[in-house]
């Protein structure tokens, strides 16, 4: 055993473990940031947004007069579509998510009252939430999930609020419910469903809160849309969507009908576009969707209408959306005299407000309660106190930025500096107490500045530099008193200079230094770096003067000539980092330095060579390099490193080249930028959730850094079908504390066992007994490692399977899709029972098959409506064998 080890550490199977944190207080942008720029104790962020803002998640409890969110909810990491009140103080949210705050949970969550994750709430439904009620002290939840709380239950089901159990509650419908109401003892379900309750009900239906069953009320409607949105009114159920008729009877978008029946009533009013959501309140019915008449007359995308006459109020609250199209309302809340929405759009009544907004019931006029989410707000509740706010933004309370901003490093929120750029930002550089800015812009405030300027760090007021350039500037840098522009122009600072050019930092004129570039339609230098007497261009060209230079090239200061130096990659380039005596360059290629190299390499600065480094990232490409503490950092839009799941974002050793174990992740790419901070690590682009946290196109997290300890192995092994050894092996535990043991049943949910003080020697051998546990369990188990400082990382998950003792009776394939192969030896020829039973015993098949005599081969169809495990019982003369087996 200790050879074995010996061997493990020469080796080093393992890669170090890392830990990684994000930096909440940062502020984060509505779209991409393309540049970063750290400058004493501010942070310049050039890019594609408008708005900055505080990192919220996608849902925001905001106070009821000011508008101003608070910063102790958690911050749910997706989308949120709906959230109701617990009448305690907290709150329910569903939607399609997989974290509140550092808590895994799936979907569907019970805020309490003290602003905490409820941990004993978690029903982990498989899909989206849509739609939920609270009616009689139970949560009935609505949307697109086919099991829950361990259970398969189609798209709606209910909790008891004072135990949290799932209820017996099942109507079944057949496909999505979009929404629901609660109303005299019945659940009304809308959506694209066909049967509920057990009953064909087109798209609406009333069953039973208690037992699930439709009851009578049935209608019809005739448009592939359909009903889109209901609210109940006494007798009444007030619906909207883009129809043309209702129960036979012509209802352009709006109608009625009785809530007990279904017949439709004499209430019809006209809107000329879809009506996205209906709200009632004291004898009005509230409006709102993609409309811009309501009964002939001017109401774009909102509108209220008397619940009896159908009367619609005079004033028109004109919901102005983005692009020139008109916005959208997709929920609404009324306290008082105000009405509260929430949707897309931009401005009310003149105001500006994006995605969240009130108004005075009785003018239609806008208040000043304008919390301003940077992105669509599809729900909005209130319990009297405050509001709380869900949908695909991750801001409120932002401030207009226009394409450049400067964030304060030590609070992480917006500067006052504020310049007006009317157009995005490519290259960013600091020159004194300016900032250099290259982009898509004409104008800087008040002063005409066309895709080229200098503002003052101060004022955000543009200086008097003004190169004048006829093109685009991609990538910035200074030295001295020079500032090197590269892009695809033909003219700046006053002369005729090509894709390359170098800038006097006082007046903008260009110096005399030129570079002969390859002018065809496909040359583009994207990138610049001076370094000592040399420049460095990347991109995608041919040459170099007389020179042939594919995509990357070395220019001398002096003549700007390309110097020998000649990687030559076979393809773009879109990154470079100088460090020492080395090049690291990124971008997709797979041909660099005289070897074989997959969007990534490092080449020697005097030979253009490649190294043995070899970090094999396999994707589009590499477009962001940075270096810290003997880590390199790499981004772009990529899929894996050393052929290992990377999602745009890989940490790899300086010296080895062996990618870490640290993985964050992104779900959108590309990564644009990644510039070391301090200790930290910044990344801009174009992303929603990094690692498992919500935090948009910026973020600071804490580097890769390395713990001392070093995990060798563990491993787990089944004893006498009933408990498990785990064994595990380290070395260089110099800080390390302990180690906590954590099992789980689905390799996402896991439990603590049990804590094992570390020996802190330089080669240690651990183990532990866990169990017993019965036959055909698969246990999922993963060590928490501890440092003395706190911070701690996670080991690789290990699986085991405690196995079935089953004579003669083999399932194929193993996991089984949506056929069974049965392969048993029979003694005799006999007919035997074939039951298909979940982990909690309960039969989801059943059927007869007929054995003969020796060997056997059926194969059976099977419709097992959610992965997992599953057990094959066969009953046949007397018998009871079992045999285990994976659906997916």
């Amino acid at each position: 055993m200790k050879k074995l080890y010996a061997v493990l550490l020469l080796l080093t199977l393992f890669s170090f473990p890392f830990c990684q944190t994000l930096d909440k207080k940062f502020y984060i942008t509505d779209n991409e940031v393309v540049n970063v720029v750290p400058h004493g104790n501010t942070i310049y962020l050039g890019g594609r947004f408008t708005v900055v803002g505080p990192n919220t998640g996608h849902a925001a409890l905001l106070d009821n007069t000011t508008g101003v969110w608070d910063e102790n909810m958690p911050n749910i990491n997706g989308e949120v579509d709906a959230i109701v009140a617990d009448g305690s103080g907290g709150w329910y949210v569903g939607g399609y998510f997989s974290y509140a705050g550092d808590i895994n949970i799936n979907n569907l969550i019970h805020i309490k009252a003290d602003k905490t994750v409820d941990n004993n709430f978690k029903p982990q439904p498989d899909q989206a939430i849509d739609a939920l009620v609270v009616y009689n002290n139970i949560l009935y939840a609505g949307g697109k999930f086919n099991n829950i709380a361990g259970q398969p239950k189609h798209r709606a089901a209910a909790f008891n609020i004072s135990t949290g159990n799932l209820t017996s509650w099942n109507p079944e419908p057949d496909n999505w419910v979009t929404s629901m109401a609660a109303h005299n003892g019945f659940i009304y379900l809308l959506g694209n469903f066909g049967n509920a309750g057990g009953q064909p009900r087109p798209g609406l239906a009333a069953v039973d809160a208690v037992t699930g069953n439709a009851n009578n009320f049935v209608i019809t409607q005739n448009s592939s849309s359909g009903i889109s949105a209901m609210a109940i009114l006494g007798d009444t159920i007030y619906l909207g969507g883009n129809f043309t008729m209702i129960n036979g009877q012509p209802r352009n978008e709006l109608g009625a009908v009785d809530v007990n029946t279904g017949v439709t009533t004499s209430w019809a009013p006209t809107a000329d576009n879809l009506v996205s959501t209906v709200y009632t309140n004291e004898g009005k019915v509230f409006i709102g969707g993609a409309f811009d008449l309501v009964n002939g007359t001017p109401h774009l995308g909102l509108a209220v209408l008397d619940a009896v006459t159908g009367v619609v109020s005079p004033w028109n609250a004109q919901v102005t959306g983005y692009n020139a199209v008109s916005g959208n309302v997709y929920s609404m809340v009324t306290v008082g005299d105000t009405l509260y929405l929430a949707g897309h759009f931009k401005s009310v009544s003149g105001q500006a407000c994006t995605n969240l907004a009130a108004i005075d019931i009785n003018t239609g006029a806008a208040t000043n309660w304008l919390p301003q989410a940077n992105n669509n707000a599809y729900t909005i509740a209130t319990d009297g106190l405050h509001f709380y706010a869900g949908g695909d933004f991750t801001s409120v309370n932002t401030q207009a930025r226009s394409y450049l901003a400067a964030v304060d490093a030590t609070t992480g929120k917006v500067t006052p500096w504020a310049p007006q750029l009317d157009g995005s930002v490519h290259g960013l550089a600091v020159k004194g107490d300016t900032i250099i800015v290259a982009g898509e812009f004409f104008t800087i405030g008040d002063s005409s500045r066309k895709w080229l300027a200098s503002i003052d760090s101060a004022t955000g007021i543009a200086t008097g530099w003004n190169p004048g350039v006829f093109g685009r500037v991609y990538s910035i840098d200074i030295s001295g008193n020079t500032v090197y522009v590269a892009g695809t122009f033909s003219h700046v600072g006053g002369a005729d200079k090509y894709d390359v050019a170098a800038l006097d930092g006082d007046d903008g004129t260009a110096k005399a230094w030129s570079v002969d570039l390859n002018q065809s339609l496909n040359t583009v230098i994207s990138g610049i770096k001076v370094y000592k007497k040399n420049v460095y261009i990347w991109g995608g060209f041919l040459s170099v003067g007389n020179a042939t230079r594919n995509n990357l090239a070395e220019l001398d200061t002096a003549t700007g000539k390309a110097t020998a130096w000649n990687p030559a990659p076979n393809g773009p380039v879109k990154a470079l980092l100088v460090s020492g005596s080395n090049v690291y360059v990124g971008g997709s290629f797979t041909n660099i330095g005289g070897q074989p190299r997959n969007d990534i390499a490092l080449l020697d600065m005097a030979t253009g060579n490649a190294a043995d480094w070899n970090p094999n990232i396999s994707g589009s490409y590499v477009s962001a390099i940075a270096l810290l503490n003997g880590t390199v950092y790499a981004g772009g839009t990529f899929g894996s490193a050393g052929g290992i799941t990377r999602n745009n974002i890989a940490a790899i050793d300086a010296v080895s080249g062996n990618v870490t174990g640290w993985n964050p992740g992104t779900n959108y790419s590309p990564i644009d930028v990644i510039v070391p901070f301090q200790s930290k690590i910044i990344f801009g682009g174009n992303f929603t959730r990094f690692a498992y946290y919500s935090v948009s196109n910026f973020a600071v997290v804490g580097a890769a850094i390395t713990l001392p300890l070093q995990l060798l192995d563990f491993s787990a092994a089944s004893q006498n079908n009933n408990v498990i050894k785990l064994s595990w092996a380290t070395s260089n535990e110099v800080n390390t504390d302990h180690f906590t043991l954590q099992r789980g049943g689905d390799g996402i949910n896991f439990t603590d066992i049990a804590d094992v003080t570390a020996n802190g020697k330089g080669f240690n051998v651990y183990t532990y007994t866990d169990g017993a546990f019965k036959t055909g369990n698969i246990l999922y188990y993963r060590l928490k490692m501890v440092d003395k400082d706190g911070s701690f990382t996670y080991s690789k998950t290990i699986t085991i399977n405690i196995p079935f003792t089953a004579q003669g009776f083999v399932i194929y394939p193993n996991p089984v899709h949506d056929r069974l192969g049965l392969n048993i030896t029979s003694p005799s020829t006999q007919k035997a029972a074939l039951l298909i039973l979940d982990m909690n015993g309960k039969i989801i098949h059943q059927q007869f098959v007929q054995l003969y005599i020796g060997p056997n081969n059926i194969s059976i169809l099977l419709n097992i409506p959610v992965p997992g495990l599953y057990i094959a019982e066969l009953r046949l003369a007397g018998k009871k064998l079992s045999c285990p087996f994976l659906a997916n």
